[in-house]
C-alpha cells in the first residue's frame, strides 16, 4: 500500500484489464462469506461412495492390497516443518485476494518455506476478520497434507467421531427406515481392519472451518499482511512493474509481481483472465441453511441419536406427496463440547431469486440471526414439510434455528469452454485463480474444497522455485499451474451437471414410494441393475449398512 501511495499522481503506461464487480457478488458470497463449504461435508460423501465402492471391487477381484501413501516427512522432511529453499533473489511481492483457506494456506507455506525478504505477501479479504465461518468439509489426504504443510494439524480442525453418516427414509404413513449407514463396521475394527483397508479412508472427520482460519493466520510470518474488509474490485497490468490491484471506488491497493484470486465463485478477478461467456452459471439448486447452538438442549432425543456425532439425513414426501424433499443436518465443532449443527434442505428452483423472495430472504447477504428473518424461514420450511407423514420430531429440526442461510449453488463450465474465452492478451498477466475463483464446483462433487487446498499448496511450489532464478518468468508459471488446476477439476464436472439435473427433476415428481435414494443421488438416476457400475456401488452401500447392524448402526 505504501508503495501504491507513492505512484499516485504519477502518470504511469497501464493496460486496464479488469474492475467490474461480478453482478452476483453484490448479492452472495457464494463459498466464502457464507460458508458454502458447510453443505459439502454430506454431499462429498455420496460423492465418495460411488469412488470407493469401485475401489473396492476394483481390488478385491484383483487381489491388489491398498497402500496408504507416504506422508510427508519419511525422506528427511519432518512433516508440517519449515523448508528453506535456499539463496534467494529479489522480493517477490505477491498479492492474494481472499483470506478463506485456500488463501492463507498458500499464505502460510509461503511465509513458513521460503528464505528470510523471498517474499512479502498481502492478503485482501473482504469480510470481517471475527466474521461466523461456519463448518468445514470433508478433507482428504492431499487437503490434510497442504494444511499440514501450512503448519496446521489437521486433527486439530477435526470432530472426533464425525466420520459416521445415517440416512433414514419417511413413508408417506410415517414409517421411518434406515436406508444407508456409512461409518467402520465395529465388527471389522474388532477384526483389526482399518477404514482405509476397505475403501473408508475418504470417509473423513468433519471440520471447523473457524478454527482451520484462526490457525492459519497463526502460522502468517513478518512477510505475510492480511487486510480485512478490504474487497478486491478488479486489477490492471502497468507495464515494466506488475498487476495493480483496485479495491473501492477503483482505489489502488498495492502493485505485485504475482496476484493469485482465491475469493471463490463470486470473483471480481475472473474477467481480468475470462470473458463472461466463462462465468459460473446457476446450476438449478439452492441449499436453505439454519444454524442450531445444540441439538441435545432442542430436538427430539431420536433424532439426536441418529446425528450422533456426525451426520442424519433424510428424505421423505413433499407437502403434496407428488414429490420427495430431502436434508441433512451435521454437526461440525472440532471440539466435541461444541454442539453446533447445521440443518441443510435442497429445493430446486429455476428462479432463484423468485425462491428468495418466497423464503423472505431476497438480498440477505450471508448468515442472518435477524429474528424476522429466522421467522420467515422457520414458516417456509414448516409448509414444505407439511405432509402428515412428518412427525414433530422432524419438525423440531426448523423450530430451534437461530440463524439462516440462502445458498443458491453455482459452478463454472467445462475447461474447454473456460480455455475458448480468455481474454485476449492476459495469457501474459501474472494472475491466476485457485479454488471455486478457478474452477468451481458444487458440493455434490465432493472435491471443490479438497482441490482448493491442493491449489494453493502446488502454486507454492511453482511460486517458491520461480523466485530462486535469476529471472523470473511469473506469467509462464500461472499459466501451466492454471491449466493443471482446470484439468484436475474437470472429471467429476460433467457429472455434477448431469447427476444434479436428475436430481432435481426426478425429486418433484416421484412419490416417496418410488424413490431410490443411491438411485438418486449417487447413481445419477440409474438403477442398480443398469450397469457393472451401479451394481457394485450398491452392493457395497448396502454390504456396508448390513455390517453396521450388528453394531446397531452406532446409534446409542
Amino acid at each position: 500500500s505504501s508503495s501504491s501511495s507513492k505512484d499516485k499522481g504519477r502518470e504511469r503506461e497501464s493496460e486496464e484489464v479488469g474492475g467490474e464487480q461480478n453482478e452476483r457478488s453484490e448479492h452472495y458470497d457464494w463459498a466464502g462469506t457464507l460458508g458454502l463449504r458447510s453443505t459439502e461435508s454430506f454431499l462429498s460423501r455420496l460423492a465418495v461412495l460411488r469412488i470407493v465402492s469401485l475401489g473396492v471391487v476394483s481390488r478385491t477381484v484383483t487381489f491388489v492390497t491398498l497402500v496408504s501413501s507416504s506422508p510427508p516427512g519419511e525422506e528427511g522432511e519432518t512433516r508440517g516443518s519449515p523448508r528453506c529453499c535456499g539463496m534467494a533473489g529479489k522480493t517477490m511481492r505477491v498479492g492474494i485476494s481472499g483470506g478463506g483457506p485456500a488463501g492463507l494456506t498458500l499464505a502460510a507455506i509461503l511465509s513458513r518455506e521460503a528464505s528470510e525478504g523471498a517474499f512479502k505477501v498481502t492478503v485482501f479479504e473482504r469480510g470481517e476478520e471475527d466474521r461466523d465461518q461456519g463448518s468445514g468439509w470433508d478433507m482428504n489426504q492431499a487437503a490434510k497434507d497442504a494444511l499440514s504443510r501450512a503448519g496446521v494439524d489437521p486433527a486439530s480442525v477435526q470432530r472426533a467421531g464425525s466420520d459416521t453418516m445415517r440416512i433414514f427414509k419417511v413413508a408417506e404413513s410415517g414409517q421411518q427406515e434406515l436406508t444407508a449407514c456409512l461409518r467402520m463396521p465395529g465388527v471389522l475394527s474388532r477384526l483389526g481392519l482399518r477404514k482405509e483397508m476397505i475403501g473408508l479412508n475418504e470417509l473423513g472427520q468433519e471440520t471447523e472451518r473457524t478454527k482451520i482460519i484462526s490457525y492459519l493466520l497463526g502460522q502468517l510470518g513478518e512477510d505475510v499482511v492480511v487486510k480485512h474488509e478490504c474487497p478486491v474490485t478488479g486489477a490492471r497490468r502497468v507495464t515494466g512493474q506488475g498487476v495493480e490491484v483496485l479495491g473501492r471506488n477503483g482505489a489502488s491497493l498495492g502493485i505485485f509481481d504475482a496476484v493469485v484470486d482465491a475469493s471463490g465463485t463470486a470473483s471480481a478477478l475472473r474477467r481480468c483472465r475470462y470473458q463472461p461467456e466463462a462465468d459460473a452459471f446457476y446450476t438449478g439448486t439452492v441449499f436453505l441453511q439454519g444454524e442450531v447452538d445444540s441439538p441435545e438442549k432442542e430436538w427430539d432425543a431420536k433424532i439426536v441419536q441418529r446425528l450422533g456425532e456426525g451426520t442424519y439425513g433424510f428424505c421423505g414426501p413433499s407437502e403434496d406427496g407428488k414429490g420427495v424433499v430431502d436434508g441433512w443436518a451435521q454437526r461440525y465443532g472440532a471440539l466435541k463440547e461444541d454442539q453446533m449443527t447445521n440443518v441443510t434442505v435442497r429445493l430446486g428452483a429455476k428462479d432463484f431469486h423468485e425462491l428468495s423472495r418466497a423464503v423472505g430472504l431476497e438480498g440477505v447477504h450471508g448468515i442472518s440471526h435477524e429474528k424476522s428473518h429466522v421467522a420467515s424461514v422457520r414458516k417456509f420450511l414448516a409448509k414444505k414439510f407439511s405432509h402428515g407423514a412428518w412427525d414433530q420430531a422432524h419438525l423440531g429440526l426448523f423450530a430451534s434455528i437461530k440463524g439462516v442461510r440462502f445458498l443458491p449453488i453455482f459452478m463454472h463450465p467445462l475447461a474447454e469452454v473456460a480455455r475458448a474465452n480468455v481474454v485476449p492478451g492476459s495469457d501474459s498477466l501474472p494472475l491466476v485463480g485457485i479454488g471455486d475463483a478457478l474452477h468451481a464446483l458444487p458440493p455434490w462433487s465432493g472435491t471443490s474444497g479438497n482441490f482448493a487446498l491442493s491449489d494453493a499448496s502446488d502454486l507454492a511450489t511453482a511460486l517458491l522455485e520461480e523466485q530462486k532464478k535469476a529471472s523470473w518468468s511469473i506469467a509462464s508459471t500461472l499459466r501451466a499451474k492454471e491449466n493443471e488446476f482446470l484439468d484436475r477439476a474437470d472429471g467429476p464436472r460433467q457429472r455434477c451437471i448431469d447427476s444434479n439435473k436428475y436430481t432435481v427433476e426426478h425429486s418433484a415428481t416421484t412419490p416417496i414410494a418410488d424413490f431410490d435414494f443411491i438411485s438418486s443421488h449417487i447413481l445419477g438416476g440409474k438403477k442398480w441393475y443398469q450397469s457393472v457400475e451401479g451394481f457394485f456401488v450398491t452392493a457395497f452401500i448396502r454390504g456396508l449398512t448390513a455390517l453396521n447392524w450388528w453394531d446397531n448402526y452406532g446409534l446409542r
